[in-house]
């Protein structure tokens, strides 16, 4: 695929070799490094079972909450979250924020109802902190309280209809963050795994965080993963709009040549210094590749939630939480530098593809420090590896062998942080200075590392033509006048979005984009 595939769109050219490079990596780490059928489980919902049906808990725990039939899951929730004081977005981490401690929900009833019939959660103090029932999100409340379900960890159902095995089938090969399942990553937010491997125990529903401890979101209703999904994407595309209009006015992101100057039209870049101007340019390249990934990925959860609840209705792959946030927070970066960018900050889409090699490579090595310095190792090479295919199929000047070089800077790079850090005893003096120094120390270091080896990367791009593909169909920038002479057309698409293809074969024929 990745050899003989090309496109006259660069992105769509550059996308196809990701595409080729994750498949064969996915399908090898899901089938042959890891045992699915045996160990896999993921969370599925389910008519409430009579008290002690499932295997593996106490009579105790596996009694679900019950809540009044005439409340709303919206108005319980709500009810619940302005009760309890706690406003959604805060975060909440293990359970508890503030003093503010969330029940467990596979017990007894905590909770009344008011006078209108809407639920009132019944608040049992304890020392300061607050006891409270609070369903996860809409969706979990909509579940336990109205359709009186329940959620359980299930296991590969070979006994079950071929149409529930394919569908546990599917939703473990698209899972590539592992959302709902017992191997998910741990900058999500989730459930914690179950107790007992293989047993069907019930899920301890309140133990998923609003905000996990990389700072991914997850979104508590559907009105907020609207709004957060779709208002995502269009500030990425004034920001797409904006770069690429600057772009097309250095000649710098045509060649890749850094001596070539922006011409005198262009604005600002003519009045730098090679320094800034090289600053300028990077900064371009990082916020095309940012805004680009956050819109794709945006509107991909919501297609993707929309699209499932075609297929399937409403079940667990449609609920709220299995849509978390894909990037974490920039505060990250301040408190663990390059570790915390590439390791929590930056989307981990591909995080379990790029580590379940090491598992088995690393067998033999008993040292903990050994293992994590070399199962970075072969996650940036594998990263480096499917960003040299991207760069492989683009039709003129690529070098793939420079995004390879650049992903193993980056492992450079974090373990040259790691190594001063322990090396020079600033890991004895970081804790007795002031947290605003601590963070400046962390985000100098990630910065000038990412600005002195960014160009391996950007240059690649440069010479593929990369930069010069259109991201918006319409320019609001060049609208504005920001477009270069001869280039102020404010359409930017030129040929149809969506045209008929007439192959060689069937398989190549049909609608193309």
């Amino acid at each position: 695929m990745a050899r003989h595939t090309r496109s006259d769109n660069l992105a769509v050219t550059y996308a196809t070799g990701i595409l080729a490079a994750w498949g064969t990596v996915w399908v090898l780490t899901s089938l042959v490094l890891r045992n699915p059928q045996y160990d896999a489980e993921r969370v599925n919902k389910r008519p409430k079972q009579p008290n002690g049906s499932a295997r593996g808990r106490s009579d105790s725990d596996q009694s679900t909450p019950t809540m009044s039939s005439a409340a709303s899951p919206e108005r319980a929730y709500s009810s619940a979250l302005s009760s309890s004081g706690v406003e959604k977005g805060n975060g909440v981490s293990n359970g508890t924020t503030n003093g503010i401690t969330n029940c467990k929900t596979n017990g007894a009833t905590n909770g009344t109802t008011n006078g209108d019939g809407s639920a009132r959660p019944l608040l049992k103090r304890r020392r300061k902190s607050v006891r409270f029932l609070v369903p996860p999100d809409e969706d979990i409340a909509e579940s336990l309280f109205n359709n009186d379900m329940e959620y359980y960890w299930q296991a590969f159902p070979e006994d079950a209809r071929f149409r529930e095995r394919l569908s546990w089938a599917y939703d473990y090969y698209t899972s590539w963050r592992g959302s709902g399942w017992n191997f998910a990553i741990p900058t999500i937010p989730s459930f914690e795994p179950p107790r007992q491997s293989l047993s069907g125990e019930l899920v301890q529903i309140e133990t998923i965080p609003l905000r996990s401890r990389a700072g991914v979101s997850r979104p508590v209703s559907r009105r907020e993963l609207l709004l957060t999904r779709l208002g995502r994407p269009v500030m990425a595309y004034l920001a797409l709009d904006i770069c690429a209009t600057l772009m097309k006015h250095d000649p710098y992101f045509r060649t890749g040549r850094h001596e070539v100057a922006p011409p005198p039209s262009a604005p600002l870049a003519p009045h730098l210094r090679p320094a800034l101007l090289y600053i300028y340019r990077s900064f371009l390249a990082a916020m095309i590749v940012f805004n680009a990934l956050w819109a794709l990925f945006s509107l991909d959860q919501v297609l993707r939630r929309r699209l499932m609840t075609r297929l399937f209705g409403r079940d667990v792959r449609t609920e709220l939480w299995q849509y978390s946030d894909t990037f974490g927070s920039f505060v990250q970066i301040l408190d663990h530098g390059l570790a915390g960018l590439w390791g929590r900050s930056w989307h981990q889409t591909f995080r379990i593809g790029f580590t379940a090699p090491s598992v088995l490579l690393l067998t033999g090595i008993k040292s903990k420090a050994a293992k994590k310095l070399m199962g970075s190792l072969v996650a940036f090479c594998i990263s480096g590896a499917m960003h040299a295919t991207g760069s492989f199929t683009m039709p003129r000047g690529a070098r793939p062998w420079m995004p390879w070089l650049f992903f193993i800077l980056a492992w450079v790079g974090t373990v040259t942080q790691e190594g001063l850090y322990h090396g020079l005893g600033l890991d004895r003096v970081a804790p007795r200075l002031p947290m605003v120094a601590r963070r400046a120390l962390n985000l100098l270091f990630s910065c000038a590392w990412m600005l002195l080896t960014c160009w391996v990367f950007v240059d690649d791009m440069c010479r593929a033509g990369m930069w010069m593909f259109e991201p918006v169909p319409f320019s609001f920038a060049r609208a504005a006048g920001l477009g270069m002479p001869g280039d102020e057309d404010v359409w930017r698409i030129k040929e149809p979005l969506i045209y008929w293809h007439s192959g060689r074969h069937w398989w190549d024929t049909g609608l193309a984009a």
